[in-house]
């Protein structure tokens, strides 16, 4: 239809009413069903997000004109988060010391239980694997997967693919167009997390063990209101 015909607007407002319903429907119907299939309603909710999640337009940081384009849109993304964070520092030099051992291997179990402290229904990398789905992988595969976390403990190398990872931009306020209203999350690879998970678990084992009884501060399972308590108690008898 041409946009000069007369009934070109009222036709309009009536098919984005008749999309808008239609999304509202589909929307119910996805929350039922997973309702009485007892799945989780927080993940149904946020697929269903997904279908209109998007950016119209974009404003361009140089010369201040609205871009359309989907491929100049991902081009102003990369160019203005490449700005943001670059850094003028090289990486850090590391001397190894004479003499360092070799860490030993990891453990099935360290690897298991890094994969079910992740809480279910999070988001997957670039790779599309869940933390849900190696949760329930059979222990052939978490032998595996000990095998290649020692490699690379052991080596100091991750492999390439665990460099890259899906960004997503949530808006938080302001002008939808001007990129700084955006909040960047990156969704790196669970295997990579989990990763560097059992290395945490490994430091923090060690850093608990030098830490002297009278550090409570900033630790796990230990707070500085018992040492506040215990110093009034000590005033209390001194006076």
């Amino acid at each position: 239809m041409d946009r000069s015909d007369p009934n070109f607007k009222s036709l309009s407002n009536e098919c984005r009413e008749a999309v808008k319903k239609d999304h509202e429907k589909f929307a119910k119907d996805r929350l039922l069903q997973a309702t009485q299939n007892k799945k989780s309603m927080k993940k149904v909710a946020r697929d269903i997000q997904e279908y209109k999640t998007f950016i119209p337009c974009l404003k361009s940081s140089t010369s201040g004109t609205r871009i359309i384009s989907r491929t100049e849109m991902e081009k102003e993304i990369q160019q203005f988060y490449s700005k943001l964070f670059r850094s003028n520092r090289g990486p850090p030099v590391i001397a190894s010391p004479i003499g360092m051992k070799i860490p030993p291997p990891f453990l099935p179990e360290e690897v298991r239980a890094a994969f079910r402290s992740y809480p279910n229904g999070k988001a997957a990398g670039d790779d599309k694997i869940t933390a849900d789905f190696l949760k329930n992988c059979h222990d052939n595969v978490i032998f595996l997967l000990t095998d290649r976390f020692t490699k690379y403990l052991q080596s100091g190398k991750i492999p390439e693919k665990w460099k890259t990872s899906n960004t997503t931009l949530i808006f938080k306020k302001g002008g939808k167009e001007d990129l700084e209203n955006y909040r960047p999350i990156c969704l790196l690879p669970v295997p990579y997390k989990a990763f560097t998970k059992c290395v945490l678990n490994r430091i923090r084992t060690t850093l608990e063990e030098a830490q002297p009884v009278e550090q409570a501060g900033f630790r796990r399972s230990f707070s500085t209101i018992d040492h506040l308590q215990k110093c009034m108690v000590l005033r209390l008898h001194a006076i």
